[in-house]
């Protein structure tokens, strides 16, 4: 066994706490691959499990509050009924509080809601919808089929 190192240097203790973290790093990298997490992300864990945190579970709580409420997707769902031809940026104008960047986040992840000839339309068909689709492309072949 090796002997214990009696008065260690500061920088001496602090270089091999780093090469352990990278190390941990490295190693979890090849277990997990390689965007499992980063070495910032594993520095940070090592100073809070230093720092006395035992839980290895997320807070609750933690980041920015959503500002998208149920509220909010009702809002603009009404705008976007009583004006389908409208662009984000007039949108805006409606809701000066919130960024277009959400606002075009609640028109097509939480609407469901796509751009279609300069309108906005839902992404999916009703059976109604598809019928009358049907029924035009009928009448467009019996047209030109004779």
């Amino acid at each position: 066994m090796c002997a214990a190192i009696e008065t260690p240097g500061k920088c001496e203790i602090r270089a091999v706490i780093r090469f352990l973290q990278v190390e941990i790093h490295r190693r979890m990298s090849a277990v997990y691959g390689p965007n499992f997490m980063s070495d910032k992300c594993v520095r940070e864990w090592c100073r809070k499990f230093r720092d006395g945190r035992t839980d290895v579970h997320d807070e609750g709580g933690q980041g920015r509050p959503s500002l998208v409420t149920d509220k909010l997707v009702q809002h603009v769902d009404k705008v976007v009924h009583e004006q389908c031809r409208f662009t984000i940026s007039e949108l805006s104008l409606e809701f000066p509080q919130v960024c277009q960047t959400v606002l075009y986040e609640i028109v097509t992840k939480k609407r469901g809601y796509h751009k279609f000839c300069a309108r906005w339309v839902p992404e999916m068909l009703t059976d109604v919808h598809k019928t009358q689709r049907m029924a035009s492309a009928l009448t467009f072949l019996q047209r030109y089929h004779n």
